[in-house]
């Protein structure tokens, strides 16, 4: 029923949108019917087909297909191309003019030829999706960071001078990795209130690291009981990702990893694949996709922070972090480059 409903929603988009998206050929019709619609999670409404935008010249332009979606975090343009637009010299500098106004309006662009659309419209959906999801994940991370801030206002405003008087006596805080756990002790003379701000402070950026946070019964004694909900409050709000188990961290094998979801662990295997898309690299372990049995993901804003990464094609290697899943297959996405070992 819910199949149903989408290709009706499709169907009437592309009547309501005829005229933007009619082609002598049909390439972009076939785009929206081999390549938009068979994208998860992108509904007819997110795609506005011959978006209109004004670049910094005031020259008024296009784009083939705009996803935007401001609550879900969509903004990429997405160009449908054919051999003329490189085969024309003298339209060739306004084709660049045009691209890095876009680039510049939206910091990105998907560009494919009308014979990628046809030979290999799978590629070209999976690559869109990839993006989408980093840009869903930058929102609900950027919704994350507001809550917090919300959080810690509406906390200074709610305890009052309750805080001044809460005395405040050490706190450990310990962080589980993949290599033997780390504690550190952090002594502080200063009130309950500094505490509350500093220990957001230091809870966001262990989940920004990846790490898994413990909070110690020290730590939740010291604070009153005030401070201590507000402090759950902050927690709930910044938690994006399920329960991980962190039980074990003994390596597994790739073709292991799928019976591992949710665990943080280390996964070993052999580099069958090294392949770089616009969102960025992945590298794919026993056999090439798709039939990969295990996916490291590097995505491009992170990719100079991983480093070179050429050199494990063929080799043995070994990712630690979270496994996720993604369409079935499982996966860790790596932002640095000690996650990697050889």
């Amino acid at each position: 029923m819910e199949g149903r409903r989408r290709s009706d929603a499709w169907s009437e988009w592309k009547r309501l949108n005829e005229g933007k998206i009619a082609h002598p050929y049909g390439y972009e019709e076939k785009f929206v019917d081999t390549v938009l619609r068979q994208i998860p999670g992108l509904d007819p409404c997110d795609v506005i087909p011959q978006y209109r935008f004004v670049c910094d010249k005031g020259i008024n332009r296009r784009i083939d297909f705009m996803i935007v979606n401001k609550h879900k975090g969509y903004s990429l343009p997405v160009e449908l191309d054919g051999a003329e637009k490189g085969e024309a010299r003298n339209k060739w500098s306004d084709f660049l003019e045009r691209q890095n106004a876009i680039v510049r309006s939206f910091g990105t662009i998907l560009r494919y030829s009308n014979l990628k659309m046809l030979n290999d419209p799978d590629f070209i959906a999976r690559e869109i999706e990839e993006i989408m999801s980093v840009q869903a994940a930058h929102k609900r991370a950027s919704d994350s960071r507001r809550g917090i801030i919300e959080i810690v206002g509406s906390t200074s405003k709610s305890s009052g001078s309750g805080l001044e008087t809460a005395p405040l006596q050490s706190a450990t805080l310990t962080v589980q990795s993949v290599k033997p756990p780390l504690s550190v002790s952090l002594p502080f003379s200063a009130h309950v209130f500094g505490f509350a701000l500093i220990l957001v402070a230091s809870v966001v950026y262990f989940v920004w690291q990846g790490g898994t946070r413990v909070l110690t019964p020290d730590m939740a004694s010291a604070v009153s009981g005030a401070t201590l909900t507000s402090m759950n409050r902050v927690a709930s709000a910044i938690s994006a990702e399920p329960a991980v188990s962190t039980s074990q961290f003994d390596p597994i094998q790739a073709f292991q990893a799928k019976t591992h979801i949710g665990e943080i662990r280390a996964v070993c295997g052999h580099v069958a694949e090294i392949k770089e898309i616009s969102a960025g690299l992945f590298i794919n372990f026993d056999r090439p996709y798709p039939q990969e049995t295990f996916s490291i993901v590097i995505w491009r804003e992170k990719m100079s922070d991983v480093g070179r990464l050429d050199i494990w094609r063929g080799r043995h290697l070994c990712v630690s972090g979270l496994i996720r899943t993604y369409r079935n297959k499982p996966r860790i996405e790596v932002a640095r480059r000690e996650q990697l070992i050889q």
